[in-house]
């Protein structure tokens, strides 16, 4: 299970446990409620009619009864930081 939402979004494992049909397993992904106050995160639940909570939870998986446009998911994915909300694997000695 690895932390994954808009701030923190390791793509290039996603694509790899795709690439061998590896199921990813993503955790956090309001990022501990970091996500909920983003303006670019607001702005689409506002466009969508929808919480800031739906916006990431439909962002990281197939849920709910509405689709994010793909240049709003552009939006989203573009908000990749590297930041950590959870415990940083990276400072592991």
């Amino acid at each position: 299970m690895v932390e994954y939402h808009p701030f923190q979004r390791p793509q290039e494992l996603v694509d790899y446990c795709r690439s061998r049909e590896i199921v990813f397993e993503g955790y956090c992904p309001l990022a501990k409620g970091e996500a909920l106050t983003h303006p670019s995160i607001i702005q689409l639940a506002k466009k969508y009619g929808r919480t800031p909570a739906q916006i990431c939870i439909r962002w990281s998986i197939q849920v709910f009864d509405f689709t994010i446009t793909q240049d709003d998911v552009e939006i989203l994915n573009g908000m990749h930081d590297g930041r950590h909300v959870s415990w940083d694997p990276s400072l592991i000695v």
